[in-house]
């Protein structure tokens, strides 16, 4: 005669067996949804800047490598040499973003004259600065 599995296995290790296979198949559920959320998750709408925000951008990174130079030069990081010549391929990369930013504000009539005072402000920065390297 056939046996029952129950008739086989005591009922305590039949009662351990479907606990562990529950346990199991809710730990898979849990990791499977953990990996497939991201997938499920709406993506972000992508950054969007303009060109004269990342021209701005630009140009204050430059010009905070232009000061991080002269301190390194002040302390002697850095020999004369290659400290002019680094200075002055940032002074003219400064200088192009400047004319692109110009470019920009030539074609946008609506820029205010605070923004305008700045941009001249900077400009005159860099010239002073130019004059500094030149003595």
């Amino acid at each position: 005669m056939k046996k029952l599995l129950r008739d086989c296995v005591p009922a305590k290790l039949l009662f351990m067996t479907t606990g562990s296979l529950l346990i199991t198949i809710a730990l898979f559920l849990i990791v499977g949804l953990f990996v497939i959320r991201p997938f499920l998750l709406p993506t972000p709408p992508p950054v969007t800047i303009s060109k004269r925000e990342r021209l701005e951008a630009e140009k204050d990174a430059l010009l905070a490598r232009i000061q991080a130079l002269d301190f390194d030069a002040e302390t002697g990081k850095q020999n004369s040499d290659t400290w002019e010549a680094e200075r002055e391929f940032l002074i003219g990369k400064a200088a192009d973003i400047l004319r692109q930013l110009d470019k920009l504000e030539e074609a946008d009539d609506s820029e205010s004259a605070i923004e305008a005072a700045i941009e001249a402000a900077i400009e005159a920065a860099v010239a002073k600065i130019l004059a500094e390297v030149r003595k």
